[in-house]
């Protein structure tokens, strides 16, 4: 994405988060999302305003009422985007905003774990989440390559739209040296 540093100050802000997620399958205009959030129309005028600005929803269509137009939002054009990737300079300015994005991505994990772990699972069933634990012994440079290969690896499978059956999947990717 284009405006990685905006993108990152705005999802800090959980009503940003909650609209992205809100609009990534079926655009939703200002009402729609103020009902499904339980939230003043006007309290998402800024939000939404922000998040046109860094192209994280897009104006999906237009509906005229009376004298009013109507703009519906879509955040579906981040699901055929490169992942992001942030660090160095990027993570240092917006520290804060990072660790709350990823913790809100963690708990977004937690709970698909929690929830397959509470219910009875047929033979063929994969459930809906997992967590994989590696420990690699290399040199920094190959860290980066590793890195590189694993995110260049799921992006590879971002074009599987003519596949049946098909459903949108999140990796949340993270390594650190010891």
């Amino acid at each position: 994405m284009k405006h990685t540093n905006e993108l990152i100050k705005i999802l800090v802000d959980e009503k940003a988060v909650k609209i992205i997620e809100l609009t990534k399958d079926v655009p939703k205009s200002t009402k729609e999302l103020a009902t499904l959030m339980n939230v003043k129309n006007s309290n998402l005028y800024y939000p939404i305003k922000k998040l046109l600005e860094v192209n994280a929803i897009q104006v999906a269509h237009e509906k005229q009422v009376k004298n009013i137009t109507e703009y519906y939002y879509s955040s579906s054009h981040l699901l055929n985007k490169d992942g992001i990737v942030i660090e160095g300079e990027q993570f240092k300015e917006h520290l804060e905003g990072c660790i709350k994005y990823y913790l809100y991505l963690q708990t977004k994990l937690i709970q698909k774990l929690e929830e397959d772990a509470n219910r009875s699972h047929a033979e063929d069933d994969l459930g809906n989440a997992q967590i994989s634990f590696h420990n690699v012994k290399t040199t920094p440079k190959k860290w980066k390559e590793l890195s590189e290969k694993i995110n260049n690896l799921i992006d590879s499978y971002r074009d599987n739209e003519e596949v049946e059956d098909v459903e949108t999947f999140n990796y949340i990717i993270g390594s650190y040296k010891e």
